[in-house]
């Protein structure tokens, strides 16, 4: 079945949860690059949003959501290593493009996603590193 919804962002995927404590009681996100990649996220998913005549999921309307995380790899990792086992947390991939999701209206809130499936891959000669969503309504 086709999506609903279908979105290639390009950008460096960022890993939201972890924060650091700076002093007097104050916490940052340890990834310097979250900002970047919510934002890139957002942009890219209103304007595929206003390009593909998107009216939205409404507040209560489940949905399924597929991600694929597109990463770099790195120059001193084996050619023969297929799978990404390595930071960033798949978890906090998810949580970082999730929040994106609802910032930009995509979804009215990520609670309505009743399933989800999530993998990390490295991104391919000539490929862009970031991430494919993909999203449908499912039957109440």
């Amino acid at each position: 079945m086709l999506p609903d919804f279908a979105i290639s962002v390009t950008g460096d995927p960022a890993p939201q949860g972890s924060k650091r404590h700076v002093g007097n009681g104050r916490m940052i996100e340890a990834s310097a690059k979250l900002p970047d990649w919510r934002t890139a996220v957002a942009l890219q998913t209103r304007a595929a949003m206003k390009d593909q005549k998107w009216d939205g999921y409404g507040e209560h309307v489940p949905v399924r959501v597929v991600l694929t995380f597109r990463l770099k790899r790195p120059t001193s990792l084996p050619k023969i290593t297929k799978r990404h086992a390595r930071k960033p947390d798949l978890d906090k991939l998810i949580r970082s493009t999730m929040d994106a999701l609802t910032i930009c209206g995509l979804l009215w809130d990520d609670g309505q996603v009743f399933r989800i499936e999530a993998v990390k891959t490295y991104a391919g000669p000539g490929e862009d590193t970031g991430c494919s969503i993909f999203t449908w309504r499912a039957e109440r």
